[in-house]
């Protein structure tokens, strides 16, 4: 998470540029076995959440009081439990 803070804020990437490498290099990690998140309790998931919150606040500098649902629909990326539901519908089918 600091890494991409540290990526992000350093290299005078645009907010576009850096949501992509975002999606290309932290999602990637957290979504590689989503099929299993399907099973898991809802408190699992919420944590998962949260990293993702948490890497986007640091990446982008977003303001303590601007909520999440908020700051994830400025920068074009959906809540984890959002994202997760249609790939899993997609490997049960």
């Amino acid at each position: 998470m600091g890494v991409l803070g540290l990526l992000l804020n350093r290299s005078g990437l645009s907010i576009r540029n850096g949501v992509l490498v975002y999606k290309k290099l932290v999602r990637p990690i957290m979504f590689y076995v989503c099929p299993i998140w399907k099973s898991a309790a809802r408190t699992h998931v919420r944590k998962l959440q949260v990293f993702q919150s948490k890497c986007l606040r640091v990446a982008f500098n977003v303001l303590w009081y601007i909520g999440n649902r908020q700051f994830h629909e400025d920068l074009g990326v959906l809540l984890f439990a959002e994202h997760i539901r249609p790939l899993i519908e997609k490997f049960d089918s």
